[in-house]
């Protein structure tokens, strides 16, 4: 037989008379020109081999354990996927700062302003940032080049923060701490910064006062980026005329998102030569609009008539009216719950229900048209019928109280089952008697007084169904549950495009 070559990645064959015993079978090998030598010991080697790398098919009941398995992993990598196409990542407290997360999400939702945020953010990182000529103006004061330096931090932190909701993985994150830092601390004053913090994360701040500080951060950060100038415009600003200039140009993208304004007119009840030119017209602006719910079963538009409200001074003989004149992009409401309690002489925590409206019209409130003689009688209608269904909603309030008030009183009189006597059983029957008879009628009579409510404010509705120029779709809503000084409750609607 002649010699063949062998091919092997093994080491090179030992003669089997050479070999020493071991468990191990011998290196199979690749015969190139020739036929391999059959082995008496080759094909039951094989037959082992064969029978300890075979696998036995799983049971019914483990292949239904794999398919259910895989069924969901999958499902939860698609509900992942989507979660991340249609919403952004969330926000992990540190410390007390629920209230901020709440206003960092809300302010990620509005395009606008994480567009205005992004683009500022990107000029001061890269150096090409205005100054502006002459002494930075905003509201009402100087600021100084630490406040300068402290907003464009702010905002360049800002931007960072929503780009890692957009593209982060995780469910939620954490904001930086120096960004909490920088809206949670004390204002800063001219000169370097106090050594120790002034700003725990542990204490709970007053959300308006946060809002507020994210306001300012974000206007000195844009203006002084920008080198944009002051408004024209500031609080109890005169009103010559109606034709007052376009002031959107002069405006920031902050200003125009959320500043309005509101204009006063005192006209005299009884004219008079001296009385024609005595008031002009006061131009206020404003970026949020604080409303106080009296009444269980209040709405929103409850809350707006009282700041949008024509109030007589007798002792002038005047009429003071407040209408809305040039309306924000998105309307900021503040629920204050903080009431104070003469009798006891403190302040407490109302917890009226407040009915939320998915859309508002404020065209209600409009001063756009209010020479036009037909408005100003839409609104005097209006005061008379919310007049009236705050008066039937005080009524219902105090019956819905007595109502409560019997319903105890007969719980107990029905739970007292011990030892009594016939004249006492006698006299506590015709009791329950009476106070079932009474507190039928009083739950009559609260069911007609919500009939009467429904139908004062389905009036009031209607008499404005022809009006939608200023319609508001509902943006956000958020609150925090604390005591009369900690509890924070907003509304923020969006006007229709």
């Amino acid at each position: 037989m002649p010699f063949s070559k062998v091919v092997s990645a093994t080491p090179p064959i030992v003669p089997i008379a050479e070999r020493s015993p071991s468990p191990v079978s011998p290196p199979i090998s690749v015969v190139e020109g020739g036929v391999l030598a059959e082995l008496p010991h080759i094909s039951a080697i094989a037959a082992e081999i064969q029978r300890s790398s075979a696998i036995s098919p799983p049971s019914t009941a483990e292949t239904k354990r794999r398919r259910f398995y895989l069924r969901e992993r999958r499902r939860r990598n698609l509900r992942h996927r989507r979660r991340r196409l249609i919403a952004p990542a969330g926000l992990k407290n540190i410390g007390n700062t629920c209230y901020l997360n709440s206003i960092l999400q809300y302010l990620f939702t509005i395009k606008e302003l994480r567009d205005h945020v992004s683009s500022t953010a990107a000029t001061i990182q890269q150096g090409q940032s205005n100054e502006y000529s002459g002494e930075l103006h905003v509201g009402g004061r100087v600021i100084s080049p630490a406040e300068v330096e402290r907003s464009q931090n702010f905002i360049v932190h800002l931007s960072n923060l929503f780009d890692n909701m957009i593209t982060s993985p995780a469910a939620a994150l954490e904001p930086e701490k120096e960004l909490a830092y920088l809206v949670l601390s004390s204002q800063c004053e001219n000169g370097p910064q106090p050594q120790k913090p002034v700003m725990q994360l542990g204490i709970q701040q007053d959300v308006a006062e946060c809002l507020n500080n994210i306001m300012f951060l974000l206007e000195v950060a844009l203006r002084s980026a920008s080198a944009l100038p002051d408004p024209s415009f500031k609080s109890q600003e005169k009103v010559e005329s109606k034709a007052t200039p376009d002031l959107s140009s002069q405006q920031s993208g902050i200003e125009r998102l959320f500043v309005g304004s509101s204009v006063q007119n005192v006209v005299p009840l009884a004219p008079a030569p001296e009385h024609r030119s005595s008031q002009q017209p006061k131009r206020e602006s404003f970026n949020l609009i604080p409303i106080n719910i009296a009444h269980d079963g209040c709405d929103v538009y409850d809350g707006l008539n009282s700041f949008f409200s024509d109030e007589k001074i007798e002792d002038a003989n005047v009429r003071c009216s407040t209408a809305l004149q040039d309306p924000p992009a998105i309307l900021q409401i503040q629920v204050e719950r903080v009431q104070y309690d003469s009798v006891k002489g403190k302040t407490f925590k109302a917890q009226t229900r407040l009915e939320v409206n998915e859309r508002l019209n404020l065209d209600r409130y409009s001063d756009e048209v209010s020479s036009g003689g037909v408005h100003p009688r839409k609104r005097e209608l209006m005061g008379h019928l919310g007049e009236a269904r705050l008066g039937v909603l005080r009524a219902k309030n105090a019956l819905c109280d007595t109502q409560d008030a019997m319903v105890k009183i007969l719980d107990n009189l029905n739970s007292q089952d011990g030892d009594r006597n016939e004249c006492f059983e006698v006299s506590l029957d015709g009791m329950l008697r009476t106070l079932q008879q009474h507190l039928q009628h009083v739950r009559e009579d609260i069911d007609r007084l919500v009939e009467k409510e429904a139908a004062f404010k389905k009036a009031q509705d209607e008499l404005w169904a022809d009006s939608n120029k200023l319609i508001y779709d509902l943006q956000a809503i958020f609150m925090h549950r604390g005591d009369a000084v900690q509890g924070h409750y907003y509304v923020c609607q969006r006007q229709s495009l």
